[in-house]
């Protein structure tokens, strides 16, 4: 299988090549729809395009587990071995969203051609692509109608235009069936570090969402790679991808602890031990818990599992710069040593253990608190009552209307009469 042939054959022969008579295709491209001339070429012409969003989280991941340089992907896109993984990539991108199914069935023709910049790399369509190579590959005369496939070619453009493009023709329109919410905050955070795009602009692009979405997704996806980097396995987001909500959370709730980064290191550990155990359901209520009732939680964990905290040396503040008679600049950072769990030197049976400390004191602590609430059911619904008609009395003006609720008094008052007895039953 070829990925691609030598850039100066592509790019003499897309020069050179006609277009197909009386047939324009229609993108949206550098702001405006416009109708592009369609051509025929060969399944091997084709570069993928490895800046390419929807691969990115996968491109990270296969980095790190196989020990590779951070700029594998983007130091020579031209490199045979680095198209022939991004083949692989595509090919299980483009299985898992049915498009072997689809393609595989004989009656099926390509009728969105494939889009291609200038110099011969794909801008659109790069999954379509690896399975259709796929497939001639396997069987080239079963599948002889896909030796050549149609593309538009984009005029000279620059990134900002192809990210655009991608935006519009991909990620909006699979927003929510079948982009990794991994991927679609990776792509958001290197739109706004590419191109310094607001997060305003980035939500617009990504699906529609406004700045603040955008900035929870990120913060989830940073508090994920924290969670991997803290587990050893960074970049391995396909580990996370059933955990979006639980990110979330965590990052909503550490804010309770913003006052003390020693509580929020251990929250998040807490959390963390949480998030490891596979198939936990509901994983976000259970965090949201964990923040309810962490000092109780803490205070458990201390007593059973003691030898699990380690003391490391923390930022306690760091003062804002202040200039003396001088006009000299001096930053100030103390530090202060604080607890955290030493999750690197536990066994998976220590693991387990925690988690059931965690999940006891919860269940504890909401028992408590349904039972005080029980306990205290009528007091505090009496206050609430009592409340609302001291509001009622205080707003009373001549203007109002008397209708509509004489009924309603009276059976305030029998109500009334009724705890009056109980109470004096009870006493």
């Amino acid at each position: 299988m070829k990925y691609g042939w030598p850039r100066p054959e592509r790019i003499k022969f897309l020069n050179e090549i006609t277009p197909l008579e009386n047939t324009m295709y229609p993108i949206p491209f550098q702001g405006d729809f416009r109708s592009f001339d369609v051509y025929i070429v060969s399944i091997d012409l084709p570069k993928y395009r490895l800046d390419n969003v929807r691969t990115l989280a996968a491109q990270l991941e296969h980095i790190s587990k196989n020990n590779l340089s951070n700029d594998y992907f983007s130091s020579d896109s031209e490199r045979d071995d680095v198209q022939r993984v991004q083949h692989g990539i595509l090919l299980e991108m483009g299985k898992e969203a049915g498009l072997e199914k689809h393609l595989t069935n004989l009656s099926t023709r390509q009728t969105e051609p494939l889009i291609l910049t200038n110099d011969g790399f794909l801008a659109n369509g790069n999954r379509r692509l690896a399975i259709i190579r796929h497939l001639y590959d396997r069987d080239p005369k079963k599948y002889s109608h896909y030796q050549s496939v149609r593309v538009i070619i984009l005029p000279l453009c620059d990134k900002k235009d192809i990210l655009d493009l991608e935006a519009k023709l991909q990620l909006q329109e699979d927003y929510k069936a079948r982009y990794r919410w991994t991927t679609h905050a990776l792509a958001m955070r290197k739109a706004m570090r590419d191109f310094k795009y607001k997060p305003s602009v980035v939500g617009k692009m990504y699906g529609g969402l406004k700045a603040k979405n955008v900035e929870e997704a990120i913060n989830a996806l940073e508090s994920a790679e924290s969670y991997l980097l803290s587990r050893k396995i960074p970049c391995q987001y396909s580990i996370v991808n059933d955990n979006e909500y639980a990110f979330r959370e965590i990052v909503k709730q550490q804010k309770r602890f913003s006052g003390d980064i020693g509580k929020m290191q251990q929250f998040k550990e807490s959390a963390y031990l949480l998030i490891d155990e596979v198939g936990s359901e509901r994983l976000f209520r259970e965090i949201k818990k964990l923040a309810d009732n962490f000092q109780p939680i803490l205070t458990q964990m201390e007593e059973d599992h003691i030898e699990i905290f380690t003391s490391q040396w923390k930022t306690e503040n760091e003062m804002k710069p202040k200039e003396d008679d001088s006009s000299e600049v001096f930053s100030v950072t103390s530090y202060k040593p604080i607890k955290t769990i030493d999750i690197n030197n536990i066994g998976d049976d220590v693991k387990k253990d925690i988690r059931n400390t965690i999940r006891d004191t919860i269940q504890r602590e909401e028992n408590f608190k349904a039972k005080e609430k029980r306990e205290y059911f009528v007091r505090d619904r009496v206050r609430e009552a009592h409340t609302i008609l001291q509001d009622v009395t205080i707003n009373l003006t001549k203007d109002m209307s008397k209708e509509g609720f004489t009924e309603q008094l009276k059976e305030i008052s029998h109500l009334v009469i009724q705890i009056q007895k109980w109470l004096n039953d009870n006493s």
